[in-house]
């Protein structure tokens, strides 16, 4: 897909302020550096997910959604350049049909709609809770894990 000027530069603003923040890490009131990339790991989400202070939740339900969406995307890029003569004859709307009708099965879960983002964070606290042992790591795996046991898809292609 081809992006405009305007789109291009705004693209490359969102990008440079996610790579700083990214890079400086998260930190909480105290100056106290909570984690940074790839750093995350389960025992991060589960201090995050079940605390009080409502910092702290906010980046839990922040790490979620970006990560599920990073996985989200990084397997519709996936399924683009598997069938780049099919999705460049696309419009956009039908784009991203064809992408959300077929990331979940790429992923092995599918979403029901109404889930919200406290059941997510639930589900998550749960798995981590279960599975103590695996806490030390990456948190996005872990997130892939619960979502994979939560919302299995019927036709998954990771079965």
């Amino acid at each position: 897909r081809k992006l405009d000027g305007k789109m291009k530069k705004l693209s490359a603003y969102i990008l440079s302020i996610v790579s700083i923040s990214i890079g400086i890490g998260i930190g909480n009131a105290e100056g106290e550096t909570l984690a940074t990339g790839n750093d995350t790991t389960g025992n991060d989400l589960y201090d995050w997910c079940q605390s009080e202070d409502d910092f702290a939740l906010v980046v839990c339900y922040i790490y979620i959604e970006g990560a599920q969406k990073g996985q989200q995307s990084g397997a519709g890029f996936a399924l683009m350049s598997l069938f780049p003569f099919l999705y460049n004859r696309l419009t956009d709307e039908e784009y991203n049909k064809v992408r959300d009708s077929n990331t979940g099965d790429l992923l092995g879960y599918c979403i029901p709609a109404g889930v919200n983002r406290i059941q997510i964070k639930d589900l998550l606290v749960r798995h981590l809770t279960e599975n103590a042992e695996k806490r030390h790591q990456r948190g996005d795996v872990l997130l892939w894990e619960t979502l994979r046991g939560a919302f299995p898809c019927k036709n998954s292609t990771l079965e």
